[in-house]
Parts: structure tokens; C-alpha cells; sequence
């Protein structure tokens, strides 16, 4: 089974856009913890979004499979184009890692 991984994102929308820029849907980007090893690569196959205050709110989903996009939202999942994942307030990243 492929490593997975979780993160919290606070770096914000510019960050996740480079991100994904960078090639995350196109075999990934490397991460490296310590540099005195080799680099590890991920791709990034989904983004959690909160709605709402702090205190209560709502939770929804974007899933990449292969080249798609899915938003999910409770009952309904629904193709998405990869500028409406761009444009969210992501909260937490999802990470597989994958081959180089």
C-alpha cells in the first residue's frame, strides 16, 4: 500500500497554487525532511475545506483521481475543474507518495 500523509495547511491559496503548478497532478513534487537523505515525492490527491466559524461549521472534500477532480459534499460528489480546487480555503492536504 502507498504511504499516505496528512498535513495542515496554513501557508494559504498562493501556496497550495504553486503547489499544484508545480506538478502535483503530473507525478508530484519532493519533500525533503532531511536533507542528508534522498528526497521523498508526493502528489497531492485531496484537499479538506472548513465552512463556517471556528466554533461549528461543515466540512467538504476535493479528491483527485488520475487527472480528475471530484468535489465532494456530504451526498453529492461532482466533477470539478482543477482551478475550482485552486480557488478553495484548503485546511488540511492529503499527500501519496509516488514515483519520481
Amino acid at each position: 500500500a502507498p504511504y499516505m500523509s496528512a498535513s495542515v495547511l496554513r501557508r494559504g491559496r498562493q501556496w497550495l497554487e504553486a503547489y499544484l503548478k508545480k506538478g502535483a497532478g503530473a507525478g508530484g513534487v519532493p519533500l525533503v525532511d532531511d536533507y542528508s537523505v534522498a528526497p521523498s515525492w508526493y502528489s497531492l490527491y485531496a484537499v479538506v475545506v472548513h465552512h463556517g466559524r471556528m466554533d461549528s461549521g461543515h466540512y467538504s472534500a476535493f479528491i483527485r483521481r488520475g487527472k480528475d477532480w471530484f468535489a465532494c459534499d456530504d451526498s453529492a460528489i461532482v466533477i470539478v475543474s482543477e482551478k475550482a480546487v485552486l480557488e478553495c480555503q484548503a485546511y488540511l492536504l492529503y499527500y501519496i507518495s509516488c514515483e519520481p
